[in-house]
């Protein structure tokens, strides 16, 4: 993402070549300890090689566009604007989190992870909107199961799926990995019902949150950053 580690401009000040970060939004490593970095500026992920050889070291590979550099403008076959997060589970899933497109933002994923060939690839489903062309905020009414705004993050242990749903204050969850576009969360964490969005209840508690930021499901427990209280929150079993 630059040239060395006294610079720090939008795209390493090199426009958009080779394979810039535009505000490097987050990172994650596939099985084979690949590294994916996400360009929040550009809407698009980049693979580099597992073993990096130097700094300011080239892509060879981009999830998001047919042009490695050219930025992405959103709809069914790339990447949402404001890429806010991703996770790479150990099937080879790759999940992403859109903040915010005009909008409410969206959870997209691969059932497999794209490796080669040209891109944009179609993403297989999409939660948190009725289609792939939605971005609407809580697609246009209030906080509800099947509804985000601005989700800041993603993780899934191949098994359930969790959305830290910053703008409703809350952490979704499904308990399997969704199979139609829209569908809604088993569980909401952080709020007493789906239908409500108010940041901490009202209160801090072991119970309420304020704009979730990161999200992480490991060895059976629900990991949260809860930035607006300065705390992590951690459930030793997931909901």
């Amino acid at each position: 993402g630059q040239t060395d580690f006294t610079h720090g401009g939008i795209r390493g000040n090199r426009g958009d070549s080779p394979m810039p970060l535009g505000y490097a939004a987050f990172v994650a490593f596939d099985p084979t300890g690949r590294l994916y970095a996400g360009s929040y500026y550009d809407s698009i992920i980049y693979r580099f090689p597992a073993l990096l050889p130097a700094n300011a070291a080239v892509a060879d590979y981009a999830i998001g566009t047919n042009t490695p550099g050219e930025r992405s403008v959103g709809g069914n076959d790339s990447l949402p604007l404001s890429a806010s997060g991703i996770d790479i589970t150990p099937s080879g899933r790759l999940f992403y989190s859109s903040s915010w497109f005009g909008g409410g933002g969206r959870v997209t994923w691969h059932n497999t992870l794209p490796t080669s060939g040209p891109s944009p690839h179609l993403w297989s489903n999409v939660i948190g909107q009725p289609d792939m062309n939605s971005f609407d905020v809580n697609q246009g009414g209030s906080p509800a199961a099947h509804t985000v705004y601005g989700p800041s993050d993603v993780s899934s242990d191949d098994t359930r799926v969790a959305v830290s749903d910053c703008g409703n204050n809350r952490v979704l969850v499904w308990n399997s990995i969704p199979t139609t576009n829209g569908q809604p969360a088993d569980v909401v964490v952080g709020q007493p019902t789906f239908t409500t969005g108010q940041a901490n209840q009202g209160g801090v508690s072991a119970t309420s949150m304020s704009c979730p930021t990161s999200v992480l499901l490991a060895e059976g427990r629900l990991f949260v950053a809860d930035p607006n209280n300065n705390r992590v929150l951690v459930w030793n079993s997931i909901p």
